[in-house]
């Protein structure tokens, strides 16, 4: 028997845990529907053959065959509820960017030492939200001076600034990555 391959999310090779190019079916609903959002449109077509043994619907607009593909294979494999649960938090993160009524994950500043710089709370973000190890150099130079590291919409470009963040404010670390503090 032969099969197409699928192409991963990188467009080029097939999809592929060892390329990182994959959507692993036992992610987390909201990961799953991000990583398929980040396809191309061109891959779309091949997508909607391959997956959900359909052809996508070429009259609507490309962002919301997008999202309907996401949410659909998203529904497969975390059950009926799963995808138009994804699909609006996908739609209140990053359509409307409204970070302050999207489920983000949480993180407790107690036991930190009161006196936080914007550096050691990013870092402490990654680490206790994403398990990520980040160097204090890669923070600076990709995070915080890039003017990506946020707190309540407000940008903070110097990482040995004073901060005092209060439980509920919200810290944008990146495009993907936001915490909610308790």
């Amino acid at each position: 028997m032969v099969m197409p391959l699928l192409e991963g999310l990188d467009g080029v090779r097939k999809m592929s845990k060892s390329y990182g190019n994959y959507v692993g079916v036992s992610e987390e609903p909201q990961q799953m529907f991000g990583k398929l959002m980040s396809i191309s449109d061109e891959l779309m077509d091949r997508y909607y053959q391959l997956l959900l043994g359909e052809a996508r619907d070429s009259s609507g607009h490309p962002m919301d065959a997008k999202k309907s593909l996401a949410e659909k294979i998203t529904s497969r494999y975390h059950g009926p509820e799963a995808g138009p649960v994804a699909r609006a938090d996908w739609d209140t993160r990053f359509s409307k960017k409204d970070l302050a009524a999207a489920e983000l994950p949480e993180i407790s500043i107690a036991g930190l030492p009161s006196e936080l710089t914007v550096l050691s709370l990013t870092a402490h973000a990654f680490q206790a939200a994403f398990q990520l190890e980040k160097s204090n150099g890669e923070l600076k130079k990709q995070f915080i001076t890039t003017g990506s590291v946020q707190l309540n919409g407000e940008k903070l470009t110097d990482p040995n600034a004073a901060i005092s963040p209060q439980a509920g404010d919200v810290l944008k670390l990146s495009k993907k990555h936001a915490v909610r503090i308790v």
